[in-house]
């Protein structure tokens, strides 16, 4: 019985280490995002957030704070996106205010580095008034 503990123990030692070898490296690499890009002031209501595959990526982590990862006060998302969508992007609704959001690729080994975008989110302007002068 211990005999079967032993090999049982030093298998999955050699499954996790293998996992290594197999899984490509990709700690050096960012994520391309499309849109919105760094510091881009928009309009409240619906934003998509656009980016590039990464080759060897398993799935997406992304984050958004306000005002900011070092001092967030409020956490609007922090959802993980499958690899295995056709378009990589995510919806959220934003209200007026200033955010960071953060994306990173991850396989089962390896993530990349942070990619820490600022978006600033104003309120919908006023419709004019007709003079029905």
């Amino acid at each position: 019985m211990r005999k079967i503990m032993v090999c049982s123990f030093f298998l999955a030692i050699m499954v996790t280490a293998c996992r290594d070898l197999f899984e490509k490296d990709i700690h050096d690499k960012q994520v391309e995002v499309i849109s919105p890009r760094d510091g881009v002031t928009a309009t409240e209501g619906e934003v998509a957030l656009l980016w590039n595959r990464v080759e060897s990526a398993q799935e997406y982590h992304i984050t958004i704070v306000s005002p900011d990862f070092e001092r967030a006060s409020r956490v609007v998302a922090d959802t993980i996106i499958p690899d295995s969508l056709a378009r990589y992007s995510l919806t959220v609704e934003l209200t007026p205010g200033i955010f960071q959001w953060n994306i990173r690729a991850r396989n089962s080994a390896y993530e990349t580095r942070h990619n820490i975008l600022d978006l600033y989110i104003e309120e919908l302007p006023m419709p004019e008034e007709k003079d029905e002068n």
